[in-house]
């Protein structure tokens, strides 16, 4: 398994707003503002060092999905594809 990219670094205080947000408990506006703020923060924190520190990071987040598997759960994957009748992919292709 490889190790989680340089780039997301998720705190309890951000899992449990996620957990809010996608549960519907939060109002539009506001996961806007939060998404607005966390694409600020990622924004800072890729540009974060010289050019050299950049280029480092880069190259270290490419090596780690070039090494990481396509589907980390590919059997549930499978299945929930499967739970879909052929129509809905039919309608989609």
């Amino acid at each position: 398994m490889s190790s989680p990219s340089p780039f997301i670094v998720e705190t309890e205080k951000e899992s449990l707003a996620t957990r809010l947000a996608e549960s519907g408990r939060l109002p539009d506006n506001l996961v806007r503002l939060g998404m607005r703020r966390q694409c600020a923060q990622r924004l800072k924190d890729e540009r974060k060092g010289g050019a050299d520190e950049v280029f480092a990071r880069q190259q270290a987040w490419l090596e780690g999905l070039r090494s990481s598997t396509l589907a980390v759960e590919a059997q549930v994957s499978n299945r929930q594809h499967q739970e879909l009748p052929p129509e809905f992919f039919q309608l989609c292709l």
